[in-house]
């Protein structure tokens, strides 16, 4: 496949979920694959962790192409080489049928260089308030941070504020919480969400406004969703991530 068809393939075959680490974008895409117009990844008999995230399951569609470390080096590239640096790290280009895949990115703050290469009707994007400051930084802590992942990023932060890394291993949950917050300050407060498909985060807590959310999502798409099994697989998300969400919820209560 040449570059020309390619920038053809990755407007016709790509549904992003471009959301803040956290916002749950992992359990949606889980949600589209059940659905006969996408691309489902080879089947998980569990599908949530001991975090409650929802990343055994994920299509792996790109090579560095998910986090802000991967975008802050590609929007800086010009037209043609982020068109090359795509095409060079896109692990599927032969998808002959009429099937979506999903993408999951955590950089909604580049949407609109996205819409250059993708369809932006094919972009959903899901934006925390001033209310979530709390239920964020607790996922980002336990679901992100908590990752062997993060140690290269602990190793880094060392570096920056001149720390020993002896003092980073005694304090390592304090960094990380640092770190968590840090991140939910640049989401919330830094992050221009002018977009045009935004679906708010807390329609994620209940069943109800999850399936309104689905909805809208499926007319956004046009695709098939399968509800029964959506619902079910929802029921099992809520579960997994009830020691995120009540806590959220009885604090609303009592305001």
């Amino acid at each position: 496949m040449d570059l020309e068809k390619f920038k053809v393939f990755l407007k016709q075959k790509f549904i992003i979920i471009n959301y803040p680490s956290g916002c749950f974008g992992g359990f949606l895409g889980s949600v589209l694959q059940l659905s006969d117009d996408v691309v489902e990844p080879n089947a998980v008999e569990h599908v949530f962790d001991e975090t409650g995230a929802s990343h055994k399951n994920t299509m792996r569609s790109f090579t560095k192409f998910h986090n802000l470390n991967d975008l802050n080096a590609w929007v800086n590239l010009n037209y043609q080489d982020k068109l090359k640096y795509l095409y060079d790290n896109c692990l599927v280009k032969t998808i002959k049928d009429k099937r979506y895949i999903v993408l999951l990115m955590c950089c909604p703050n580049y949407n609109l260089d996205l819409i250059d290469f993708f369809d932006e009707d094919k972009i959903i994007t899901i934006k925390p308030n001033t209310n979530h400051y709390d239920i964020l930084e607790n996922l980002i802590f336990f679901k992100v941070i908590g990752t062997e992942t993060t140690n290269s990023f602990l190793e880094k932060f060392s570096k920056l504020k001149n720390y020993k890394s002896i003092i980073i291993e005694k304090h390592k949950q304090e960094v990380k919480r640092i770190i968590a917050k840090q991140s939910v300050k640049f989401f919330i407060d830094d992050v221009n969400y002018n977009q045009k498909h935004l679906y708010n985060f807390e329609l994620f807590f209940d069943e109800i406004t999850f399936i309104q959310m689905l909805q809208a999502v499926q007319k956004q798409l046009s695709i098939a969703i399968d509800y029964s099994k959506s619902i079910n697989l929802y029921r099992e998300f809520k579960k997994a991530n009830e020691k995120y969400i009540e806590p959220y919820l009885a604090t609303k209560l009592h305001v």
